[in-house]
């Protein structure tokens, strides 16, 4: 957040006392069934080939969707262009149409379109395979090793809030 917003109104380090981590989704690069690309190194291959025309779409700049494409973009040493959406809906038609090549998606978002076939996962943004998906690669499996970024969910107290009430929260 402090890297995205100017003028945040809390410094989300030490503002903060960590109590627990509830869960973690990763999310899954898809490109639509059609597309010419069938493995992160093809996309890899295809964005050196046309540096800057390459794109990803996520629903919106700041959210897990967008810093996925970011890491990536990093990891992969690659120049592909964002395309920010109103939501992981238009970002999904607009992904269906080819009108962007890649969307980093939540599984919960995306796994409708993987079932009926029209979309491919290439990869997964966590450590370890999904259970959802065991045939998908991570994507340090697949090639591009420091790319994970999951998003997460926990309980924070107010930073100097006693140890004994976030212990009796934790529990």
């Amino acid at each position: 957040a402090p890297y995205l917003y100017s003028k945040l109104g809390f410094d989300p380090i030490n503002d903060f006392t960590p109590v627990v981590s509830l869960c973690s989704i990763p999310n899954v690069m898809v490109v639509p069934s059609k597309s010419p690309w069938n493995s992160l190194k093809d996309i890899v291959d295809a964005a050196k080939k046309s540096p800057g025309d390459f794109t990803y779409g996520s629903a919106g700049i700041g959210g897990s969707q967008h810093l996925a494409g970011a890491q990536f973009k990093t990891a992969a040493n690659i120049d592909i262009r964002h395309v920010p959406y109103k939501g992981s809906g238009p970002a999904t038609i607009d992904l269906l149409a080819g009108r962007v090549q890649v969307f980093f998606a939540t599984i919960p978002t995306i796994l409708p379109y993987v079932e009926t076939d029209r979309v491919n996962v290439l990869a997964i943004t966590s450590e370890k395979r999904s259970p959802l998906f065991p045939n998908v690669p991570t994507a340090a499996e697949a090639g591009v090793p420091g790319f994970n970024l999951s998003t997460w969910w926990g309980i924070v107290a107010p930073a100097g809030t006693p140890q004994t009430i976030v212990k009796k929260l934790n529990e």
